[in-house]
């Protein structure tokens, strides 16, 4: 909004410090700061990059010091900025919530295993003593385990989507 109103990269810069409390004021205070004591646009948005991991601030960096190479309408470049951050947010809930049954159900699956156990237990106490207490019992013991953490990986894998 300071840029749609007229003012320069660092005098915007230098409004949101002041107006913006917590984490993100105090990283715009030290850009500004940076600014002031001569280092370019450029390594200061670096820093902050480095300070700051979050993809959208890094595009924010990416896209201020594109526009101050080349030039253009930076008003215009930060409004597409933001309306495709807000629609990758928004497709980023929207993949979340179309996955969140199947992500329920592979949890569910994952401990039904446990739960039969301990319904077999309540019924049959010996049945289940027999997995603890006799060599044979453990090896099937060890191998359910094993199955199951498996199972549960791929589960778990096939739920969820690292892409958005």
């Amino acid at each position: 909004r300071a840029v749609s109103a007229g003012l320069s990269i660092p005098q915007a810069i230098d409004q949101i410090s002041q107006t913006q409390p917590g984490l993100l004021g105090r990283e715009f205070a030290y850009i500004r700061d940076n600014l002031t004591l001569g280092l370019s646009l450029r390594q200061s948005l670096d820093d902050a990059c480095i300070r700051l991991p979050y993809i959208s601030f890094r595009y924010f960096s990416i896209a201020l010091i594109l526009n101050q190479s080349n030039g253009g309408q930076l008003r215009e470049t930060l409004q597409s900025l933001s309306r495709t951050i807000h629609d990758n947010r928004a497709m980023r809930k929207k993949v979340k919530s179309l996955t969140s049954e199947p992500r329920i159900t592979a949890l569910f699956l994952s401990l039904l295993p446990f739960g039969l156990l301990v319904g077999i237990y309540l019924i049959e106490p010996y049945m289940v003593e027999q997995l603890f207490k006799t060599e044979l019992g453990q090896r099937v013991l060890i191998y359910a385990l094993f199955s199951i953490s498996i199972g549960a990986l791929i589960l778990n894998a096939m739920t969820r989507n690292k892409r958005f």
